[in-house]
């Protein structure tokens, strides 16, 4: 396995010599060179290199590793990078949770101290690897923590140990006062007692009997009043009225002499007679309703209903009762003692949810103390000239999301807890709308820092500017939200403009750019067009094409992007023009050997027609384009000698002319090594010879193109020979030359 991740191969196990020979010491086996995998790592498995400096070393050498030992490595420097990110990652959150914990090691306790405290810690111990740096700092700061809770604890019971001292104090010198109080006014009472007493019993008996008589009279008028309520109440058959009437004459009567009560026995015994009837006749028709009601009542106990909705049925129930007017024989009595017992047994549920509901307002009441103790706490314990605002607005938020919380409390309680929970955050909130105004201060000299950044020229500079207030904008601190979006809409309407304005600008440069390549490409087009014109013109428009130029030149701003392909438009249109400049004078000798054709085919119809037609045709369109000297006298010859037999009526040396015509397509030939017919190969040997005897030999590459164009030149200046060997000649010449390309 490890040759094979090494790159060493297995050395061939020697074969045994088939004839015996004298034993001898077998050579040791070769030992490979250690590869470079092998030398970098010291033989150290990739799996188990933490060191990255050695793996990137490793990478420098990848074109010496094989795919496998680089995938490894490269896998391995992968691992390492995240497994260092994940490190730095815990590392920072360590970090974080640190500082939160010596923060809050620093503060006051508060209402939300435990909590937060609490919550901390669990964050701290979900670090299985906790880093070491960080356990002294996080320990010091658990410890003020704890610490903290523990004077917080200690100062509640020593608030408490004295509050019940000095109650037991008070109630002590309250007793010991009332004692003393009590001493003084039993002493004093005793001498008034004895200096009135007679004085007392004189007046007491004569007020005895004025007091008694004025009863008698007070009473008496009293019960004739009741009577005529009861008389009025049984006229009207209200049986309920009318006995509670007949009870307090009753009782009044008791109080009476038999003197005063003599006078109220008559009408009180008819009264009382007509009462029995009314109640005998309400009896008969209330008793079924009140039955029903206790029906209803009894079987409301078994009824499930949530306990509001109950109460509710039971009250309901109640309020019929009493709207029924119920006798006050002892069947109805024991009907109202049967009612009652079950209207009882069904508000047990409703009785044990309004007293869990007292008992919630209660601890409501208790949590909203404790609220507006922890904000004046904070208040007091607060730095304010190095405050956390962002904590003190979360802490005002979340004191303010508990408080409605703890919801309901006694509804005598409400008015008092609210106004000190209103007066402990309106305390904090003119702190913290201190610091708002503040930076709102400091954003508003942003804002006009940006307003006069509108009237830079520089847009760059001023956009760069208004980055950096942007960023001067974050680092602010809190402000209020409606106040801050005011404030960002000023610095927006601002910064919108240096924005416009550098987008103008940017459009404007880039409208400039385009202008540039538009005129760059127009350039090059009107360069090329300078290549399309006729010779005449190309020969003159040097001045234009080196203007063109200059102007291509003069245009330096010209996007990146752009460039290559407008260089190379231009070069080609240059190189286009320059080519068809230079070529010129080339097409102009091809146009003169045009030329000489034509005369030449002139010559040839004269030669062959001699006619009248034939020599005004010749003399007539003889010449359209000039020709070189030597070129105009050998076919003005020609054309002479094709004249002069014409008129004359001579005919040509066609021997001669032959023989001149057959070295021509020899000497082609041989030019452009071509293969002779048969019948001049004679003759092309004997023409070589020559050739070699005048020392000449194979034309240079050079001078071949030259030779080429003379043989050409006399072929059209040469007269001819008869019709069929003219002929032949002449495809013998034409196709040489096709062969020669």
């Amino acid at each position: 396995m490890l040759g094979k991740l090494f790159g060493f191969k297995k050395t061939a196990k020697p074969t045994t010599p088939s004839r015996a020979v004298p034993a001898a010491q077998p050579k040791p086996a070769k030992i490979p060179a250690p590869s470079l995998l092998e030398q970098l790592t010291h033989g150290q498995p990739l799996d188990s290199i933490a060191d990255i400096e050695l793996l990137h070393q490793l990478v420098k050498h990848s074109d010496k590793l094989d795919k496998k030992s680089n995938r490894q490595v490269r896998e391995r420097i992968l691992h390492l990078k995240e497994k260092e990110k994940q490190l730095q990652q815990q590392h920072d959150a360590q970090e974080k949770i640190c500082a939160r914990l010596e923060t809050l090691s620093r503060l006051q306790h508060h209402p939300l101290f435990d909590s937060e405290f609490a919550h901390l810690q669990k964050q701290w111990q979900a670090f299985t690897q906790p880093d070491d740096c960080f356990a002294t700092r996080i320990q010091l700061a658990i410890t003020g923590c704890q610490r903290i809770q523990q004077e917080f604890h200690d100062l509640q019971q020593q608030q408490q140990q004295a509050a019940q001292e000095a109650e037991k104090l008070a109630q002590q010198q309250i007793a010991h006062a009332a004692q003393q109080a009590e001493t003084a006014a039993q002493q004093a009472e005793q001498q008034l007692a004895i200096q009135e007493q007679k004085k007392q019993q004189k007046e007491q008996s004569q007020a005895e009997r004025e007091q008694h008589e004025k009863q008698q009279k007070e009473t008496s008028q009293n019960i004739a009043q009741q009577l005529a309520r009861l008389e009025e109440a049984i006229a009207n058959t209200d049986s309920k009225k009318a006995r509670e009437y007949h009870d307090k004459i009753r009782d009044g009567l008791k109080k009476l002499d038999h003197k005063h009560a003599h006078q109220f026995d008559g009408k009180l015994h008819l009264l009382t007679g007509q009462l029995r009837e009314l109640q005998d006749w309400q009896s008969f028709a209330a008793m079924p309703k009140l039955e029903e009601l206790c029906a209803a009542m009894e079987k409301m106990i078994s009824v499930e209903l949530p306990p509001l909705a109950k109460a509710d049925a039971v009250r309901d129930l109640q309020t019929q009762w009493r709207a029924i007017k119920v006798p006050s024989d002892k069947a109805a009595q024991a009907l109202w003692e049967r009612f009652k017992q079950a209207g009882d047994k069904a508000w047990e549920p409703c009785a044990a949810y309004y007293e869990k509901e007292k008992q919630l307002r209660a601890f409501n009441l208790q949590q909203r103390l404790a609220i507006c103790d922890a904000l004046e706490q904070f208040f007091t314990a607060q730095q304010w000239d190095n405050a956390d605002w962002k904590a003190v607005m979360r802490i005002l938020e979340k004191a303010r999301q508990e408080f409605h919380d703890f919801h309901p409390v006694e509804r005598g309680e409400e008015k008092t807890v609210r106004t000190r929970f209103d007066a402990a955050m309106a305390a904090i909130n003119h702190k913290l709308l201190g610091e708002q105004k503040t930076n709102e201060d400091k954003k508003r000299q942003l804002i006009v820092t940006a307003k006069n950044l509108v009237a830079m020229t520089d847009s760059d500079k001023a956009v760069e500017r208004v980055r950096q207030l942007q960023e001067q904008w974050k680092q602010i601190g809190i402000t209020r939200r409606q106040e801050d979006q005011k404030l960002w809409q000023a610095l927006q309407e601002q910064t919108n403009q240096i924005f416009e304005k550098r987008r103008a600008t940017q459009q404007q440069q880039q409208q400039t750019l385009q202008d540039n390549i538009d005129r760059a490409r127009q350039l090059c087009e009107q360069i090329a067009a300078l290549a399309k014109l006729g010779d005449a013109e190309l020969s003159q428009s040097g001045a234009e094409f080196d203007r063109l130029q200059a102007e291509y030149k003069a245009i330096t701003d010209i996007p990146e992007k752009n460039q290559a392909f407008l260089k190379k438009q231009f070069y080609a249109a240059n190189d286009a023009y320059r080519q068809q400049l230079a070529g010129i004078s080339q097409r102009q000798h091809q146009l003169q050997l045009q030329e000489l054709a034509r005369r030449a085919q002139l010559c040839r119809q004269l030669e062959t027609q001699a006619s009248e037609m034939a020599i005004t045709a010749c003399q007539e369109q003889w010449q359209q384009q000039s020709l070189p000297a030597d070129w105009e006298r050998a076919i003005e010859q020609r054309r002479q000698q094709a004249l002069a037999a014409a008129q004359n009526g001579q005919k040509p040396d066609y021997h001669a002319n032959e023989q001149t015509l057959r070295e021509l397509c020899i000497e082609l030939e041989i030019l452009l090594d071509v293969e002779t017919p048969e019948e001049d190969r004679q003759r092309r040997r004997g023409f070589q010879l020559r050739k070699l005897q005048q020392g000449l030999g194979q034309a240079a590459a050079s001078h071949r193109t030259a030779l080429l164009e003379q043989l050409l030149v006399q072929w059209y200046c040469a007269s001819p020979a008869t019709t069929d060997v003219q002929n032949n000649l002449q495809a013998r010449f034409d196709a040489a030359q096709k062969q020669a390309g």
